[in-house]
């Protein structure tokens, strides 16, 4: 499957492979791929349990700054 890349993108995959992070292009997709499936099942499985908690009474009531603030440490631990 032939796959084209924004220039900068290119230019990073490239850097990378020099740097010695990848062993080929493909290798490059196959591991953003691969990070992408774990990070969207990670992604799938707190919104079922958001969806429990709401469903057994558990569901808290957050201002806008906190929500914000507990998604910026969630991706801080998750990069």
């Amino acid at each position: 499957m032939p796959i084209t890349l924004s220039p900068e993108k290119r230019a990073f995959v490239e850097r990378e492979i020099a740097a010695g992070a990848f062993r080929s292009e493909t290798d490059a997709v196959e591991r953003a791929l691969t990070f992408y499936e774990r990070h969207l099942q990670h992604i799938r499985a707190a919104i079922e349990e958001a969806e429990l908690e709401i469903v057994a009474g558990k569901g808290a009531t957050l201002t806008a700054d906190e929500h914000l603030a507990l998604i910026r440490a969630n991706v801080a631990k998750n990069p």
